[in-house]
């Protein structure tokens, strides 16, 4: 498990990113067994010194990729946002071999 810890969308990219991601998440019943059974990375939100933990799911795939919320809610995430995330360094440094190739 990799953690991150998001303060606010005033000071943090990432903390918009997440949630507009939340916000164009698709809910489902359940995750997907063989998804539950990747780790996870855990964002911690702060905000109005409230902490509330949601756990996303990015495999290498970015048709499935999902996150648990709060509540236990499962979400799938739509495959552009996957995408965005796997390529950026956070992406790259959970999955190194997501990279994209570099020409020498």
């Amino acid at each position: 498990m990799r953690s991150i810890h998001l303060r606010s969308f005033h000071t943090d990219i990432l903390f918009c990113f997440f949630m507009d991601v939340n916000s164009k998440a698709n809910a489902v019943s359940q995750l997907p067994d063989s998804v539950s059974q990747l780790d996870f990375l855990k964002v911690t939100y702060y905000s109005y010194g409230k902490e509330t933990v949601y756990k996303y799911y990015f495999s290498t795939d970015p048709e499935y990729t999902y996150y648990l919320d709060a509540d236990n809610k499962a979400y799938r995430i739509p495959s552009e946002y996957a995408t965005k995330f796997l390529r950026s360094d956070y992406g790259q440094y959970l999955y190194p071999e997501s990279s994209q190739p570099v020409l020498t």
